[in-house]
């Protein structure tokens, strides 16, 4: 298999490309995954809400997340 070879600038705008998660949230809970399709059980630990602007633009082949509230 060969190595493929892209630029910076292609590698950054395909990060900039992907889902933002801008104003989403993250929750935690106890116990087990749920399966695909299935509400979350267990209690829950933790809230964290990204802002508006979840992400950064992307430079030197890497998007930092901005701050995240919790």
């Amino acid at each position: 298999m060969s190595q493929m070879d892209i630029s910076d600038t292609f590698a950054n705008a395909a990060l900039d490309a992907m889902p933002s998660l801008n104003s989403g949230i993250i929750r935690g809970y106890t116990g087990s995954s749920p399966g695909v399709g299935s509400a979350a059980t267990g209690s829950l630990l933790f809230t964290l809400a990204f802002n508006a602007t979840a992400f950064a633009a992307a430079s030197s082949r890497q998007r930092v997340a901005n701050a995240i509230a919790d």
